[in-house]
């Protein structure tokens, strides 16, 4: 069960250190302590997509595993091959991610099992963080699960002003090895989806491109990029979650 985290596949630049807070600071404050085991938990967090919902879970979970501990990250959005039978034996990590909660909303096995993990947990001391786009206490299902999450903490996502986005973007560029041409970061954010799921898609994808083509990162190289995936006046598509 050790490698059960890596096994899923993290994304490769999901870190806490590499997430940009903005106004939400103490959410990786406290999903750093639940990585390290000193903050008991649980842990919930809400948000519209491209808030980093996605990216902190992973983030925990990968801190939790440099640091020698037992962790677990699932994804419940579809598509998805698997039942809730997925989370039979999970009680024996230290921390379980559990990241888009909506999905299973209203399917009445995947309530039954997640609140049956959740008093499992509590009994052999494993630290728990769920995300959902909605907040726990807005209906919408899963009622039994919410009020038992709402007795930890609960954190609501904010979306990051321009500044930080532009942050965001460098620091992908940099954690990709990327060099970005002056003005390039303000492009993307001028004429790309804004929310971070899609900006760090369009920058893995220059990453390649460049590596490809063995280009610097020019707003013109930029403009060809875009126009060779969609068309020279389309948007590139949404990534499926957050940044």
């Amino acid at each position: 069960m050790r490698q059960l985290a890596l096994d899923i596949g993290l994304r490769p630049h999901a870190s806490l250190a590499g997430f940009v807070p903005g106004p939400n600071g103490a959410v990786r404050e406290a999903l750093a302590g639940l990585a390290a085991g000193t903050l008991e938990g649980p842990v919930r967090l809400w948000g519209e997509a491209g808030t980093g919902k996605t990216h902190l879970l992973q983030a925990a979970c990968r801190a939790a595993h440099e640091a020698g501990r037992r962790c677990g990250y699932l994804p419940l959005a579809p598509p998805r091959d698997f039942g809730p039978g997925v989370l039979e034996g999970l009680e024996q990590l230290d921390l379980v991610c559990i990241d888009d909660l909506d999905a299973v909303a209203g399917e009445r096995e995947w309530e039954v099992a997640l609140l049956d993990l959740y008093h499992r947990l509590l009994e052999t001391g494993g630290r728990l963080a769920a995300s959902g786009r909605a907040r726990p206490d807005a209906g919408g299902g899963l009622p039994d699960l919410a009020s038992r999450l709402a007795a930890g903490l609960v954190y609501g996502l904010r979306a990051l002003d321009d500044g930080d986005k532009l942050r965001v973007v460098r620091g992908r560029a940099e954690a990709c090895g990327l060099v970005l041409a002056p003005g390039a970061a303000d492009y993307l954010l001028a004429r790309c989806q804004r929310d971070l799921g899609s900006l760090c898609a369009v920058v893995d994808r220059l990453d390649a491109a460049a590596l490809a083509a063995r280009r610097r990162v020019t707003v013109p190289f930029i403009r060809s990029v875009l126009a060779d995936v969609r068309g020279p006046t389309d948007i590139p598509p949404s990534a499926a979650d957050d940044a």
